[in-house]
């Protein structure tokens, strides 16, 4: 009986019905509560539902029945990695290593924890530490060719890629991760027809639904511009970041300067430091921008998830706001009109970036309700005939200011684990 209730709840989980597997596994551990390899199938359904902690006590309870077991922290790793736990899985990967030195695919998962953290070199040697003990590991086979791009050897990244197709032509896994690759080396179409062919064979997956929307949006010359700029920026460790940020504000600060300065030097210097404000809002905008276009697209519309589609709806209200300040503005020349134009133009930058999917998501949100409401209450004071500089316009102006460095400190953060 317990025997075809595990072949049962292997078929469910084969079928990705997971609820329902997740019953069977409880009867079983009713039964046996510490049969190492239900616990291990329980865990496994609990990481696919994204009950990462329920999954995590699950595997642990496993790790402790058979401490000599690779598998077992292999699959603790993986939960670990969802929680963003990258140091708890690198210790859970060493440890399965050091059991079973010839598993591939644990040297093939710590190589994406590496190229996670921007560890190119080490996820390169990593992923080929893998192939030597399985030269057909996808995983390992995909880690190294994207380690290999990172580290600026296209050929030999594609090169890697193609073996991976050679392989297996009908890995979701690998046609998802060449569009990235051909998307990050400037070839849009080419990336399409990888993600596209991604989707025919699973449709779930997110990985290629993603790029897809970036590579239909990437058709468009300025946001292909953007994208090569995420990609070089994305490509920085944390310290190269902040270096890149405030070597930007520093170069700023000094045009402005030296215009005020040297006034010969403004019919230069303005337009260059114009340039350099409309670049640096730009990248707070164009995503949700381009989703917002992108969803008048007969297929790109169906690519959005709830959150793209909601933040691209509060960019539209925000640009309509601002487009009813400028109107008012110019047919009444009251200041509310003018508060209701800036407000709309810089409420922009915290809407877009509000239901970003990041593990510090509740910084955003924090900081566009805060901007939200007190930009409101500016507005409101100008039209009771406050000057423009009221209380509440010196708080949202000083948040204006704050916002991207507040910002850009979380986004450094969640992206360089």
């Amino acid at each position: 009986m317990t025997d075809q209730m595990i072949q049962r709840a292997q078929l469910l989980m084969m079928h990705r019905k997971y609820a329902e597997a997740e019953r069977v596994l409880q009867q079983l551990m009713t039964q046996d509560p510490n049969n190492v390899y239900v616990l291990h199938m329980y865990s496994e359904v609990m990481l696919e539902k994204k009950e990462f902690d329920q999954a995590l006590t699950l595997a642990s309870d496993a790790v402790a029945q058979e401490p000599d077991n690779n598998v077992l922290y292999h699959q603790r790793a993986r939960i670990q990695l969802a929680r963003n736990k990258y140091d708890l899985a690198a210790e859970d990967l060493d440890t399965a290593i050091s059991l079973d030195p010839a598993d591939a695919n644990s040297f093939a998962l710590y190589a994406l924890l590496q190229l996670d953290r921007k560890q190119y070199s080490d996820a390169l040697r990593l992923a080929e530490s893998g192939l030597e003990q399985d030269p057909s590991n996808l995983i390992a086979l995909n880690a190294r060719s994207t380690a290999l791009l990172k580290l600026g050897k296209k050929d030999a990244s594609f090169d890697t890629i193609q073996g991976a197709f050679r392989k297996d032509p009908e890995n979701a896994y690998t046609h998802a991760n060449y569009g990235w690759g051909l998307l990050e080396n400037g070839d849009a179409k080419g990336a399409l027809r990888h993600f596209a062919e991604a989707l025919r064979i699973d449709p779930s997956s997110r990985m290629a639904q993603q790029g897809m929307v970036e590579a239909l949006k990437g058709k468009y010359l300025v946001y292909r511009l953007y994208l090569r700029y995420m990609f070089w920026m994305s490509n920085l460790t944390a310290g190269y970041q902040w270096a890149f940020v405030i070597g930007f504000f520093l170069a700023s600060r000094g045009l402005n300067a030296l215009s005020n300065t040297y006034p010969a030097l403004q019919p230069f210097v303005v337009p260059l430091l114009v340039l350099l404000v409309v670049f640096a809002f730009s990248t707070w905008i164009i995503q949700p921008l381009g989703n917002l276009f992108l969803r008048f697209n007969q297929y790109g519309r169906y690519l959005l998830d709830k959150r793209e589609i909601l933040a691209s709806n509060l960019v539209a209200g925000s640009l309509g706001v601002a487009i009813a300040g400028g109107v008012g503005m110019l047919l009444s020349g009251a200041p509310a009109w003018f508060s209701v134009l800036i407000y709309g133009l810089t409420m922009l930058m915290p809407l877009s970036v509000v239901f970003t999917a990041s593990r510090y998501r509740w910084a955003f949100v924090a900081a566009g309700i805060f901007m939200g409401v007190t930009g409101a209450l500016a507005i409101l004071a100008t039209a009771f005939g406050a000057p423009i500089d009221n209380l509440f316009g010196m708080i949202y102006g000083i948040s204006v200011i704050l916002f991207p460095w507040v910002i850009n400190a979380v986004s450094i953060r969640a992206n360089n684990p």
